[in-house]
């Protein structure tokens, strides 16, 4: 084999894999190219460190890269463009300590260069990423409101601000008047922008609209904004999303929606989502002055069947989000999906539309889903509730209307749950299972009895024989190993397998691996994995993102192993492992995009085994049942500033006295479970102010919680705020709002 001058294998040598398709290689000229990088970089390469992912090249090696060296590989891809579809190289930074001394992160994707921006005060840019500012053509500020992190001073973000700036988030900014002129002046050229929700001062932020002509997307997430935005929006605007902008003395109305229907007839994009005060009268005049829309969302708006005859005029449509919609009937939809309603129809409504959500809808029967199948052939994705079904639905239509649909619609990838135990003889719909992608068995170990593991066996085998093109598969319960041997010989497309309670199934995996080098997601659940098999395990998958492990018997070992082989982990769950202890914990330091991790029921665990994880960047964060107290609290979530789900039930301590020492680092946080502690009115109201960003709320068995309560918490709440569970009641938007005005 030949070797480089480092003794690797060259890289023609190097096996390329793409996920869920057969192995390919580079050709000559991309070769060339990333050798060159390579070498630049002066990284060491091996076997497993280069792959195919999603039809992109990614150069997975990252520890080596420096800042400096990002200015060497950038320049390489200005000068030989076409050759280097390398995504996130950027995230190196998180890797080598960079991010979290200068609080900034670069990104290549999709052909332009992306920056994210974290506020640390004091602290300086260096020259090497200094001088990729110029180059920068999408920034996200994350400046957390919460009072841990000093404001983003604009004079840091300055730099950045250029005529070749595109994107801008600045959902969690606030700056001085001035300082939006500067950057409608600084930045001509921006098309995409996110508003801030909790604007100070709401005209600077209009002024800046009015003067960027060229804007063509605009998200915003606040009451803050109406009825004088809709003024400012530029008419060429392409896309817009309205998620929450609910308040009692604001947000959005139909009126504002038909000021925008004038405004901006040219949107393709229009998401309209969690509003109560809009109605059809305010979509519809979108919906007819728009006649280009591409993608239509209108969660959680109470519309009704009268909107869905404008709907049937969107020649292009694509997307339909019609969830949580709870006024649309089954009697609408079938108007929608109807044959020519009138003579000036040129063809079928709808022909174009790939994606269609239903879920909230209620009593749809069998017939009317066929229906859309008929309608809609180039559907790929559809979703709707197994409880939306009518009553007299039995299981086995349900799953031959899944089955219809498959039929009906060859492009299928995305469709709700299949019950094969519903189905006495699943294969004779072979033409139809061809072309499933989520296979999901787990409920056929209740159709055999102990003493029938053969006849299950058998029973799996003529299902997989029929599956092909499977990439997510869910063993039954209680599986075999036998089992995961067929999957092994029938799927060679897999990505993720789910295998739960089937103790001693751990030793067969290292050979399912073998032949699927796709395979990023594991989830061995209740299956008591021990440290000798995770590891053969980790050693075959090193390109693991989803890992989950629950009940696991594992030890710090283990841990250690995860952290060497899993440099790409993002999703961890140890829920309910109680045999490793915080000094394991530590080993998940080398796993620099962990962003989601679950420790539920690890009673071992203490705030000393965050400590080592304080530069991780972590999204989800469950502690719920460990030794982590509230006064610690304040230390785990000061690093996690992009924090968006937390969940810390039963806690070991949560006195009111320590309330106020962590409650401001929630500003971020969407979903929140404090279920199983006691909790006051006081501490309640005191949290309003800072969890501006709270869409979910679990208090779920909380001493001492009243209705009077929840009333008041209301009260301090924009109109994010979805849902609040409580013991035996789960309250609503329009509940909530309700509370808040009855109060």
């Amino acid at each position: 084999m030949e070797v480089n001058r480092t003794g690797e294998p060259a890289l023609s040598q190097i096996p390329l894999v793409k996920s869920g398709l057969e192995p390919v290689s580079l050709n000559q000229e991309e070769e060339a190219g990333v050798a060159k990088a390579l070498d630049v970089l002066n990284i060491p390469y091996k076997v497993h460190s280069l792959k195919l992912l999603c039809q992109q090249a990614v150069l997975q090696h990252y520890d080596a890269i420096l800042p400096t060296h990002l200015q060497i590989l950038h320049r390489l891809i200005q000068s030989s463009p076409g050759l280097f579809p390398f995504y996130n190289y950027g995230r190196c930074i998180r890797a080598n300590d960079q991010f979290r001394r200068y609080g900034i992160c670069f990104y290549y994707a999709q052909s332009r260069i992306e920056a994210t921006i974290v506020a640390y005060p004091g602290r300086s840019i260096p020259p090497e990423i200094d001088g990729m500012a110029a180059d920068v053509t999408a920034i996200e500020l994350i400046n957390v409101l919460n009072g841990h992190v000093q404001p983003l001073k604009f004079d840091r973000l300055k730099p950045f601000l250029h005529s070749r700036l595109v994107s801008l988030n600045l959902e969690f900014t606030v700056f001085k008047p001035h300082e939006y002129k500067q950057i409608a002046a600084l930045c001509p050229n921006l098309r995409e922008l996110i508003l801030p929700i909790v604007p100070q001062d709401l005209q600077p932020i209009l002024d800046m609209l009015k003067q960027l002509s060229g804007l063509q997307s605009l998200i915003l997430s606040s009451a803050f904004y109406f009825p004088q935005l809709t003024l400012s929006l530029p008419s060429g605007l392409l896309a817009l999303t309205l998620d929450a902008c609910d308040g009692k003395t604001g947000g959005v109305t139909d009126r504002d929606l038909i000021q925008l229907a004038k405004r901006c007839p040219l949107l393709r994009v229009f998401k309209c989502l969690h509003t109560s005060r809009v109605t059809d009268a305010g979509v519809i005049p979108v919906i007819e002055s728009c006649s280009g829309l591409r993608k239509l969302c209108l969660n959680a708006v109470p519309i009704t069947d009268a909107l869905l005859s404008s709907i049937r005029r969107l020649s292009d449509l694509a997307t339909l989000n019609l969830n949580g919609c709870l006024h649309i009937t089954e009697r609408g939809l079938l108007s929608l999906f109807s044959e020519k309603a009138d003579k000036e129809e040129k063809e079928p409504a709808l022909s174009t539309l790939e994606k269609l959500y239903l879920n909230g809808i209620r009593e749809l029967s069998g017939g009317s889903l066929r229906r859309i199948a008929e309608s809609a052939p180039q559907l790929t994705h559809i979703r709707w509730d197994d409880s939306q079904f009518d009553q007299e639905a039995t299981q086995s239509d349900k799953a031959h209307t899944i089955l219809y649909f498959l039929g009906r619609c060859p492009h299928m990838v995305e469709y709700p749950f299949i019950n094969f135990t519903a189905l006495e003889e699943p294969w004779q719909f072979k033409d139809k299972l061809g072309v499933l992608t989520e296979l999901d068995l787990s409920d056929l170990s209740h159709l055999f009895g102990p003493d029938e593991t053969e006849n299950l066996i058998c029973y799996v085998e003529q299902i997989l024989k029929c599956t092909p093109k499977v990439s997510s598969f869910t063993a039954p319960d209680e599986s075999p190993p036998e089992i995961i041997e067929l999957v092994a010989a029938y799927l060679p497309l897999l990505d993720r397998i789910d295998i739960q309670d089937s103790p001693g199934i751990g030793a067969v995996i290292p050979a399912l691996l073998r032949s699927n080098l796709g395979l990023t997601s594991i989830a061995l659940n209740g299956c008591g994995v021990t440290d000798q098999e995770l590891e053969a395990i980790l050693q075959a998958s090193p390109y693991l993102i989803d890992l989950e492990l629950i009940e696991a018997e594992i030890t710090d070992k283990s841990l250690a192993g995860i952290g060497k082989h899993c440099r790409f982990l993002k999703a961890l769950d140890l829920s309910e492992c109680t045999t490793f202890s915080d000094d394991g914990l530590a080993h998940l330091k080398s796993c620099h995009y962990l962003c989601d991790l679950e420790l539920e029921g690890c009673k071992q665990i203490t705030t000393k085994g965050f400590q080592a994880l304080a530069d991780l960047f972590l999204e989800n964060l469950n502690v719920s049942g460990t030794k982590v107290v509230a006064r610690d609290l304040a230390a785990i979530l000061q690093s996690s500033v992009r924090l968006t789900k937390l969940s810390c039930s039963d806690l070991l301590s949560s006195l009111e006295a320590e309330w106020n020492e962590w409650i401001p680092y929630l500003s971020s946080v969407r979903e929140w479970d404090f279920s199983s502690n006691p909790i006051t009115l006081n501490m309640l109201i005191q949290l309003g102010p800072h969890a501006t960003s709270l869409e979910h709320v679990e208090l779920m068995d909380c001493l001492g919680l009243t209705q009077e309560m929840i009333a008041a918490f209301a009260r301090t709440q924009s109109g994010r705020l979805r849902t609040i569970a409580t013991t035996g009641t789960v309250y609503t938007q329009q509940q909530i709002r309700a509370l808040a005005e009855d109060s």
